[in-house]
C-alpha cells in the first residue's frame, strides 16, 4: 500500500471516527468508502463483568466476523444439550431461524467486521450456503491471513486503532477482490425490503434463469434469495421498533414494508419462535444488548 494512499484513507477515516467510544460498553463505526461495497462496518462490545445467561437470538441475515480478544462466548444451538465456547476468530454466516441461545459471561472485548450482504464473497470467495446457521472457526474457511489481523487487534488496546487495523487489512486485499456482477446487484434488492421485487425479474434483469440466480446468490448470501429476502424484511422490523420502541405492531410492519399484520405474525413466528408483541417486549438491539 503506498503512503500516498494511506494519506488519503487517513484524513477520510477521521471524519466517522471522530467520537472516541473506548468507554461505551457498544460502539458502531462505518467503513471506509473505499470499502463499503464489501464491508458495512466494524462493531466493538466491552464488558467488565458481563452476566447475560440464554439469549435467544431470531434469524438474522448478517455475516460477520468476529474476534473475542477476552473471554468468548459460548452458544446453544437449537436441539443441542448444552451451550459450547465459540472459536477465538468466528465467521458467522446467515442464521435461518430461532433457537441459538448466546451466553455471556465475564469481561468481554470483542472486535467485529460486518460485511454488506455478498461482501464476504467478494472478498474471500468462499460459498457460505453450507455454513448458514453456524459460527465456523474463521481461520479454516478465510485461510491464515486472519491471524495477522487478529495479532494487530490484540495487539491495540485502543478501539479506533482497531478499526484503523481492520481497514489498513481489508484495504489491501481490495486488489483481489471479486468484481460486482448484475447478481450482487440483485443481492442489494433482496436485502432492501423497500425494493420488493421477483426472482424471474431479478434474473432477467442480470441475464440469467431464475435457477442459476438462486443457486449463485445462495452461495454468495448464505441463505436461499427467497427467504434471505423475508429475513432482511424482519430486520427492517426489528430497526422500526428500536427507532420507535412506543409504536404499536402494526405500524411497524407498515414500517418494514410488510404487506399486512399477517405476514408479520407468520414470519415473526418462523424466525423467533414468538407472536410479534411478546417478543418485541423483550428483544435488545445491539447498541443495548451487546450483540
Amino acid at each position: 500500500m503506498t503512503g500516498g494512499r494511506f494519506g488519503a484513507i487517513g484524513m477520510a477515516r477521521r471524519r466517522p471516527l471522530r467520537h472516541h467510544a473506548a468507554m461505551r460498553p457498544y460502539a458502531y463505526f462505518r467503513a471506509h468508502p473505499a470499502l463499503q461495497a464489501v464491508v458495512s462496518g466494524f462493531s466493538q462490545r466491552s464488558f467488565d463483568n458481563a452476566q447475560a445467561p440464554g439469549i435467544a437470538l431470531p434469524a438474522r441475515t448478517d455475516t460477520f466476523i468476529e474476534f473475542y480478544l477476552a473471554e468468548t462466548y459460548h452458544v446453544r444451538m437449537s436441539n443441542a444439550p448444552a451451550a459450547a465456547r465459540v472459536p477465538e476468530t468466528t465467521l458467522v454466516a446467515p442464521h435461518t431461524r430461532p433457537g441459538t441461545e448466546l451466553y455471556i459471561r465475564g469481561r468481554i472485548d470483542t472486535f467485529t467486521i460486518h460485511f454488506t450482504p455478498t461482501g464476504c464473497h467478494r472478498l474471500f470467495g468462499c460459498d457460505l450456503q453450507p455454513l448458514h446457521d453456524q459460527g465456523v472457526p474463521a481461520f479454516d474457511v478465510l485461510g491464515s491471513p486472519l491471524r495477522a489481523l487478529r495479532d494487530a487487534l490484540a495487539v491495540h488496546g485502543d478501539w479506533l486503532a482497531r478499526v484503523e487495523a481492520a481497514q489498513g487489512w481489508l484495504l489491501d486485499r481490495l486488489a483481489r477482490v471479486r468484481p460486482a456482477d448484475a447478481l450482487d446487484a440483485a443481492a442489494l434488492v433482496l436485502a432492501d425490503p423497500t425494493q420488493p421485487a421477483r426472482l424471474r425479474d431479478l434474473a432477467a434483469q442480470a441475464g440469467c434463469s431464475e435457477r442459476h440466480l438462486t443457486r449463485t446468490l445462495g452461495q454468495r448470501l448464505g441463505a436461499a434469495p427467497r427467504l434471505y429476502a423475508r429475513i432482511a424484511r424482519f430486520q427492517a422490523m426489528l430497526k422500526a421498533h428500536q427507532a420507535h420502541p412506543n409504536l404499536p405492531i402494526a405500524h411497524l410492519a407498515q414500517l418494514a414494508h410488510y404487506f399486512d399484520h399477517a405476514h408479520l405474525v407468520r414470519d415473526c413466528q418462523a424466525f423467533t419462535g414468538k407472536a410479534p408483541g411478546a417478543f418485541v417486549k423483550e428483544w435488545q438491539g445491539p447498541e443495548r444488548a451487546g450483540l
